[in-house]
């Protein structure tokens, strides 16, 4: 891969950073139903994590035991957050802002 192209992979994933960073800021301000602001936005947080990854911390070009270090923590905090969601939606904050 030449440099020009390697640079404008990079820039391609940076301008994808910022439109998903606007979108996210776009979405909180929408009033959705129950919790799907909520997920709505993590899910766009999980996207720009992905592509921050993938592209800047260069886990496209290592091997297949690195994949699994890093998808067998994913797993285990996509369980905790999981398990916590009841209880947070059944004692909600109730802060004065």
């Amino acid at each position: 891969m030449s440099v020009s192209a390697s640079k404008s992979n990079h820039e391609l994933v940076y301008f994808a950073l910022v439109i998903l960073a606007l979108i996210t800021v776009g979405a909180s301000f929408l009033h959705l139903p129950g919790d799907e602001n909520v997920y709505l936005i993590f899910g766009l947080a999980l996207v720009q994590a992905l592509l921050v990854a993938i592209q800047y911390m260069g886990l496209k070009l290592e091997g297949v035991m690195v994949y699994g270090l890093v998808i067998i923590p994913l797993i285990l905090f996509a369980i905790l957050v999981f398990l916590c969601i009841p209880d947070i939606s059944h004692y909600p904050l109730n802060l004065k802002l």
